[in-house]
């Protein structure tokens, strides 16, 4: 995250990052209770590392923060001391500020932040302690170790694990005389009686509150510099907002998209955007239908006609949607095949190169008989033969995996992980996109049943002008947002779109032609199906 060089104290290992580019402004804040050698985030880091005991705890939380692009650096760190000061400094925590822009397109912070409260000598206070379940009377409390000196004079008891005949149960000493107690361990709570400050920290409206401060301080600043841009920390749902957002693409998506090679994600986003645009334009016509329902026939015929069409390109996107999730779905199958089997095939090659290396030394000892020494010599070809057939099949999973060579094995594994987290999104987008299309469609018979106040073959016949051209803009429209239109897709999407709406006109069927029996054709084809005279002597016949 720094670019430098860090030295754990932990494990003996220095950590060089400082070949990694995009850092342009770093600092550690502190607050005024902590050690001042703690400004060098080594010193830091180590001190933060010596403080935890367990091997699952947590060293540190992390936030990413998006930078906006109309800022300059100076704003950028400006903006960030205040906030940093103001949500994490002040309320007694250590943070570790690096702003990255790798690419001059993506400025963001991070921001390292310790977990532990300080005291104010400037030692770690502890995240949790031990609660002991106390019993009196009945009832049962909670007590950390300094409370149960005091509760132990009020009669509070620790229970212990005791048996009574084949069974276990916690009791308190006054009452498991004559009992076999179990272990020497109370009766505690699972994870014991947390910190209120860490508890405060951790919380959802903590996490709530620093981003609210957050959007409040850019939108300070966009009005300070006259910006006509606000950003908002809220979700769609809690603004009211019916669009879907995007997912976060990331920097190795990124760096897929550049290669021109195809990105789950970038995909996704672009189904989104459309699902979002298809969305808003029903709800434009809609808007439109309902202030010209009153208007002439030829109005409504063509707003009828718009709503007809944005349903087919809103049906057309569900097919493609359907067709990427169960097309990525088989893909994904196949690469998982070939990655097993080449897992499977790199185990065998192992196997044999250890079996033809153990051939060859026990072939070198020199007092071999000559019986012995030829058949190892067998015995090396023959696993040689083994080891270049399985060598070559496994350059073949190569190719299929798209891996140049074995050491590109680990992009595989992690575009078929990537493929895997991706698929049940796009299955979502797809299952969104049909609910969406019901309630649109609803809404569309709702508007059509408005207009029912017109001559209905009037109207049939306004609309019917208009559909060629209607058609026509709709197949541009998803030229423009899919690269090309599918005929079949595109029919199909109609049909479906015709039969729900209830417009659909079946296609007249043709009567079958009667061709009358021609008996000469039929003697010549009876004949020809007697085999000839060489076939019935071959097959039997004339015996």
């Amino acid at each position: 995250m720094s670019c430098s060089r860090i030295y754990n104290d932990y494990d003996g290992v220095t950590h060089d990052y400082t070949r990694k580019r995009g850092l342009i402004y770093e600092q550690v804040f502190l607050p005024d209770n902590a050690p001042k050698e703690w400004s060098d985030r080594s010193v830091l880091w180590n001190a933060v590392e010596k403080a935890e005991k367990t091997k699952d705890s947590r060293l540190s939380r992390e936030l990413i923060i998006a930078l906006p692009v109309e800022f300059d650096l100076s704003v950028w760190e400006r903006m960030l001391q205040e906030y940093i000061k103001r949500n994490f400094v002040n309320r007694g925590m250590c943070a570790d500020l690096c702003i990255h822009d790798t690419d001059g397109h993506n400025p963001h912070a991070h921001i390292m932040l310790t977990v532990r409260p300080l005291n104010k000598d400037g030692t770690w206070q502890r995240k949790t302690e031990k609660e002991y379940l106390c019993v009196r009377g009945g009832e049962e409390r909670g007590f950390t170790s300094a409370e149960y000196k005091a509760a132990q004079n009020e009669g509070w008891e620790k229970q212990y694990l005791y048996k009574i005949g084949k069974k276990k149960e916690y009791l308190p000493p006054s009452k498991a005389e004559g009992l076999e107690r179990v272990n020497k361990y109370p009766k505690s709570t699972k994870y014991g009686r947390q910190n209120p400050i860490s508890e405060a920290w951790n919380s959802e409206e903590t996490l709530l509150e620093w981003r609210e401060c957050w959007a409040s301080l850019v939108n300070s600043y966009f009005r300070d510099l006259e910006i006509d841009e606000t950003i908002d920390h809220r979700s769609f749902r809690a603004r009211g907002i019916k669009k879907q957002p995007t997912v976060h693409v990331g920097v190795s998506g990124f760096a897929i998209f550049k290669k021109k090679r195809y990105c789950d994600r970038y995909e996704l986003n672009r189904l989104i955007r459309q699902d979002n645009q298809f969305i808003d334009d029903i709800v434009k016509t809609i808007e439109y239908l309902v202030k010209t329902i009153a208007l002439a026939v030829g109005a409504i015929a063509d707003a009828l006609e718009v709503a007809r069409v944005e349903l087919i390109c809103l049906k057309y996107r569900e097919r493609r949607l359907n067709i990427a999730h169960t097309t990525g779905k088989y893909y994904h199958e196949y690469d998982k095949e070939h990655l097993k089997s080449y897992h499977a095939l790199t185990e065998q090659i192992e196997q044999k190169t250890y079996e033809r290396n153990e051939a060859i030394k026990e072939s070198k000892r020199f007092f071999l008989k000559a019986d012995r020494r030829a058949e190892l010599t067998r015995t090396i070809s023959k696993l040689t033969n083994e080891m270049e057939d399985l060598e070559s099949r496994r350059n073949m999973l190569l190719k299929y995996l798209e891996c140049k060579s074995t050491d590109d094995i680990s992009q595989a594994e992690a575009r078929i992980k990537e493929t895997e987290e991706n698929l049940p999104k796009i299955q979502d987008e797809w299952d969104k996109t049909d609910e969406a299309l019901d309630e649109a469609i609803s809404e569309y018979g709702k508007l059509k049943a408005k207009a029912s106040d017109f001559d209905k073959d009037e109207l049939d016949n306004a609309r019917k002008l208009l559909r060629d051209d209607k058609e026509s803009e709709a197949r541009k429209k998803i030229e423009a947002e899919h690269g090309s239109c599918n005929d079949q897709d595109f029919d199909d999407s109609k049909e479906y779109i015709d039969k729900r709406i209830g417009e659909y006109d079946e296609p007249p069927q043709k009567e079958a032609e009667v061709k009358p029996v021609n008996e000469a054709p039929l003697q010549e084809t009876q004949e020809r199906k007697t085999p000839s005279k060489s076939k019935r002597e071959r097959d039997g016949w004339d015996r």
